[in-house]
């Protein structure tokens, strides 16, 4: 991977209105409930997104 180049201002879409994310975000839930061996369902990615990870993981 190349490193960042520095630019004089950088923008964050954590809304997910200018990029759609969510592969992204899936891809995580799946890695971080595979470590706890719990398994993930794509039916609710809406309620994973919202609610705070210990909520899921503890």
């Amino acid at each position: 991977m190349r490193p960042m180049e520095r630019r004089e201002f950088y923008i964050f879409d954590l809304d997910n209105t200018l990029v759609d994310s969510r592969g992204g975000y899936e891809k995580a839930f799946r890695a971080a409930f595979g470590e706890f061996d719990m398994p993930y369902d794509p039916a609710l990615y809406d309620e994973y997104i919202r609610t705070p990870p210990r909520r899921h993981l503890s």
